[in-house]
């Protein structure tokens, strides 16, 4: 909707009955797509003309592109009316999430097949044709021969949080009903996991029904992976970590990238297969990064292809052998993966201190032991206060010699990470990430345990505001102040005392959750933000050249970026303005150079005859240059801050690293037009999509004096109570006719069976 539309403000009297008919079955939203912050949201879904009604449909299906989750939803034209609206939305909710028992063998199963949580049965009077299992239960009793509204809603409401379940009365179900003294239809009741029930005795209403059954589900709904036995819940198991960058990337190396990774400080985790000619393991390395998304980013990791890397000019098995890869096994049985650990720092290949695993890839928690045992420790024990003053007086001195790059470097300020902990010895994670830092930002990681009380971890703890362990904080060294800036006395007041006398520093506390891909992407854009970061590590993957980075067709697009794992950073730009798109283009090979080494791929697309794609990622022609970080695995992008520059791009990374972006869905893939396409701008015009006579009480398109204005209200009024009076006279005559009719064939506006069992 948008604020000056008549029809808009017309249609909410209407929305307004649905959404107090539907309430706690159904959420009926409105969106203000006159206002700034809901303009991109509205263009993500292709509205460009009001009112718009979307109805989104229950559950979710498979995207064809990546073969993830994704919401459907229809652009509603049917007529108008409040009945209408809320026959739309209840036609969306199927029964999928309600198990109908029809035996006592299945409900003996149904209750056997739960993890012993809350469940809820229903039991009605008509048998069912097909049983299906869900993680949690229901068991209703009813007489109804179908699922009602109410029910399904329900269901849908407490996904993987309760379980539904349906007994329909019946000569196989009676046993049922007297097993559970049931008197009268309908009969709701949760079982809890000791086997003891609760009945409802309330009115069979959406909002007191929610509250007794919010006081028996789960708090929060089970992984989909836990759920995967019940209907809707098949899936590929947990979704890794949290965020649209939550991606662990498994890099498809070849004989160049081996020899390039040699000469970067990471390590790596090598999946070494063998596919020949029409063959493509792919089951295995599937199964392989659905491990690797548990085990979290704590290493890089890659698979290598022997079949191609040896048939690669100049290359041979011999620089496998030298990356640790088995190459007689590997020609024995090529899709059993080889996982080979190369060694951190420079050299790799040289070195020769590689390490194989020997396990199999069903335990993730064993792997990621045994990668973390191998990562070398590049923390600061934090034992005393003595120690702890020293840290945080520390310069670039103290970082390890490799981790220099400059003199210049060596004289410029360093941040300093804590961790308070109440573990006796440094965590795994925490190696990990400061590991993961070396060589690429100017930052030191120290850890301080509460297990000693004479430690240094809790007069820290109370100088950082920090309260409890475990917690994560950085110091930040403040820019110079300006002569003559001198802070006023409640500034220096407010600002926490300075441990050991150091210079001006900032300190800012993480609150994000402990996982190790959240904590990375947070200390990442930390010391980016704060110039700690270096401007390319070494080693690093080279910049993308000007022609590397242009796309013009649909081929280019879907090779350099929709059919890669890593996100995807899209600059759209306007050609047609020449100095303007190549300075753009400059100003984000700058950025890509400065973030090399991430897993992001860099693009620009030239949008200037591509209206379809542009609006499909929110944005108009007059607000290019933008960019877009698209993640084609969730289906989900997230736009770059105006004005376009610098400090936006690496602001957007950081926020999408660190999963606290807003993203927004895509329904499909935007699609380049070969050739271009006409960029014909929408009208935003309160277009009728279905007969709006109804709920309109003048016509938009004419513009009339107050005096003309006045007199055609006056007459609509006066026909609205001649048309008043009439339907009256009518419906006297019709009640008359059907005062003896039975009560089940009475109408009423809108359907009361959202009140049924």
């Amino acid at each position: 909707m948008i604020p000056d539309c008549q029809a808009c403000h017309a249609l909410m009297p209407d929305l307004q009955k649905v959404a107090a008919n539907l309430k706690g079955i159904a959420t009926v939203a409105t969106v203000n797509c006159g206002n700034v912050h809901s303009v991109r949201t509205c263009r993500a879904f292709g509205v460009h003309e009001f009112p718009r009604l979307l109805v989104f449909k229950t559950g979710t299906k498979t995207n064809p592109y990546t073969g993830g989750a994704m919401k459907e939803f229809d652009k509603y034209t049917g007529a108008p009316g409040a009945r209408a609206l809320v026959s739309a939305v209840t036609d969306k909710l199927d029964d999928s999430q309600i198990s109908h028992i029809s035996s006592s063998s299945e409900h003996e199963a149904f209750l056997q097949q739960q993890p012993k949580l809350a469940k809820v049965l229903l039991f009605t009077d008509k048998n069912a044709s097909k049983v299906l299992y869900k993680i949690q239960s229901v068991l209703l009793f009813t007489d109804k021969n179908a699922s009602t509204v109410l029910y399904k809603g329900l269901s849908w409401s407490y996904t993987r949080r309760l379980g539904f379940g349906e007994v329909r009365s019946s000569e196989a179900t009676a046993a049922l009903l007297e097993q559970y003294g049931v008197a009268q239809m309908p009969t709701l009741l949760v079982v809890k996991a000791d086997g003891s029930r609760d009945a409802y005795t309330g009115p069979l209403k959406a909002v007191p029904l929610r509250a007794f059954l919010d006081g028996h589900a789960l708090k929060e709904p089970l992984p989909e992976a836990a759920a995967a036995a019940g209907p809707g819940g098949a899936g590929k198991g947990a979704a890794g970590p949290d965020g649209m960058m939550g991606e662990v990337v498994l890099h498809a190396l070849n004989a160049s990238n081996l020899t390039e990774i040699d000469g970067r400080h990471e390590m790596w985790l090598l999946a070494f297969y063998r596919a020949a000619e029409g063959a493509t393991c792919s089951a295995e390395l599937e199964k392989l990064s659905s491990l690797l998304r548990e085990v979290q980013g704590i290493v890089q990791y890659g698979s290598v292809n022997a079949a191609a890397a040896t048939a690669a000019e100049g290359s041979d098995a011999s620089l496998l052998r030298q990356y640790g890869a088995d190459v007689a096994a590997l020609e024995a049985d090529g899709c059993k993966l080889q996982l080979v650990l190369l060694p951190h720092g420079k050299g790799k290949a040289a070195k020769g201190d590689y390490a194989r695993w020997a396990g199999g890839l069903d335990d993730f928690k064993a792997l990621q032991d045994w990668i973390l045992e191998q990562i070398p420790d590049f923390t600061i024990q934090l034992s005393n206060e003595v120690e702890a003053d020293a840290f945080v007086k520390a310069t670039a001195d103290s970082l390890p010699p490799d981790a220099i790059r400059s003199a210049e470097d060596r004289r410029a300020p360093i941040g300093k990470v804590f961790l308070f902990t109440t573990k006796s010895s440094v965590p795994g994670m925490y190696k990990a990430l400061a590991a993961q830092h070396f060589g690429k930002s100017r930052m030191l990681f120290g850890w301080a345990t509460t297990a000693h009380e004479k430690g240094p971890a809790l007069p820290l703890m109370q100088k950082m505001n920090v309260r409890k362990p475990p917690a994560m904080s950085v110091l930040l060294p403040l820019p110079p102040k300006p002569i003559g800036d001198p802070d006023s006395a409640e500034q220096q007041q407010q600002r926490p005392p300075q441990p050991g006398g150091a210079g001006e520093m900032a300190i800012q506390q993480y609150f994000g959750p402990l996982k190790f891909q959240k904590m990375a992407a947070w200390v990442q854009g930390m010391a980016m933000l704060t110039g700690m970061a270096y401007k390319r590590h070494a080693g690093a993957t080279p910049a993308p050249e000007a022609h590397d980075l242009d796309i013009h067709k649909q081929a280019q697009l879907q090779a350099a970026c929709y059919d890669k794992p890593s996100l995807c950073l899209m600059t759209l730009l306007d050609g047609s303005s020449g100095s303007a798109a190549n300075k753009a283009r400059d100003l984000i090979r700058k950025v890509a150079t400065e973030l090399a080494g991430q897993p992001l791929t860099w693009v620009a697309v030239d949008v200037s005859r591509q209206s379809s794609f542009r609006r499909a990622y929110g944005f108009e022609s007059e607000q290019l240059p933008a960019l877009v970080a698209l993640s084609t695995k969730r289906m989900r992008f997230a736009q770059g801050a105006a004005p376009f520059g610098e400090a936006s791009a690496k602001q957007l990374v950081t926020k999408v690293l660190a999963g606290s972006a807003v993203t927004l869905p895509l329904p499909a893939l935007p699609q380049l037009v070969d050739g271009g396409e006409p960029d014909e701008e929408p009208a935003l015009s309160a277009q009728e999509e279905f007969d709006l006579s109804e709920v309109m009480a003048e016509e938009v398109a004419t513009v009339l004096s107050k005096e003309e204005k006045l007199q055609q209200a006056d007459k609509e009024i006066e026909a609205a109570e001649k048309a008043k009076k009439k339907a009256k006279t009518t419906t006297k005559k019709k009640s008359k006719k059907k005062k003896s009719s039975k009560k089940s064939k009475k109408k009423s506006a809108p359907s009361p069976a959202k009140d049924e069992l």
